[in-house]
């Protein structure tokens, strides 16, 4: 995943490519989001965690971080990236890992 950081109070910029979560283009001290859903195609329940590893851990947030995921079912997750103040202007890159296990 990765986001863009400028400086400039005026500009936004969207990424709606597929590849990868890109939350584009944001102004430092802005909160950029995305929805994923995560889908369970077996037939047992898993315990499902999230995680960021790099330079964006710290401005992440999950409105849902540990949660069930029933047998052959889906759950959106809300991922919010809040951009410090004083972040370097530049292109951050990060991993958002799915850990589950099974229940």
């Amino acid at each position: 995943m990765d986001i863009t950081v400028i400086d400039s109070g005026r500009k936004m910029g969207f990424n709606i490519d597929t590849d990868a979560l890109h939350f584009g283009t944001a102004n430092q001290g802005a909160v950029v989001g995305k929805t994923i859903i995560l889908n369970n195609t077996g037939d047992f329940p898993v315990v499902i965690e999230l995680d960021t590893k790099g330079p964006m851990k710290y401005w992440m947030e999950y409105k849902k971080n540990e949660f069930l995921l029933d047998a052959y079912s889906n759950n959106t997750v809300e991922l919010r990236a809040h951009v410090p103040t004083g972040a370097t202007v530049k292109t951050y890159n990060s991993t958002l890992y799915v850990y589950y296990k099974e229940i």
